[in-house]
């Protein structure tokens, strides 16, 4: 009998347990994200900077810059934030390996309270996103190129 209330209290304490996120539940007013491609052997590389005031999207293809000042509507930056949420982005996990010479890739960071708190995931040079986490990580880029692209 001890067994069984020990268990069903366990089973109680466990099914109280909600996955946490580092993220806000709201997005937060000072929210920024920055966002960098890099070609690797490819002269390529895009930064995107987004924050309320103003966002940038530079591009550098082979020595040709691309520079393009807009605006994202509160409504497109809460969406934007939700999206985050919704992949998880806080909970996106990926290792460093050894060296690896001239692999490019995305590396992405939120921030908010004045920067003083980042979230920072990386899929470039030595850094792997986790295969579990591959899907989100893609929604979330593909989600941003198609955010940025005509702007």
């Amino acid at each position: 009998m001890k067994t069984l209330i020990i268990v069903l209290a366990l089973f109680a304490c466990g099914s109280q347990i909600k996955e946490e996120s580092g993220m806000p539940t709201e997005r937060p007013k000072d929210f920024t994200l920055r966002y960098h491609l890099d070609g690797g052997m490819r002269y390529y590389s895009e930064n995107i900077n987004i924050n309320a005031d103003s966002c940038v999207y530079n591009i550098n293809d082979g020595g040709k810059i691309t520079h393009r000042v807009f605006t994202l509507s509160p409504k497109e930056m809460d969406d934007l934030y939700d999206m985050l949420r919704k992949n998880k982005f806080d909970n996106i996990e990926f290792t460093t390996g050894s060296q690896v010479y001239d692999r490019g890739g995305v590396s992405m960071q939120v921030g908010w309270n004045k920067d003083q708190q980042r979230i920072q995931v990386d899929n470039s040079q030595m850094s792997f996103v986790k295969k579990n986490w591959l899907n989100e990580w893609g929604t979330i880029c593909a989600y941003l190129e198609q955010l940025v692209k005509g702007r």
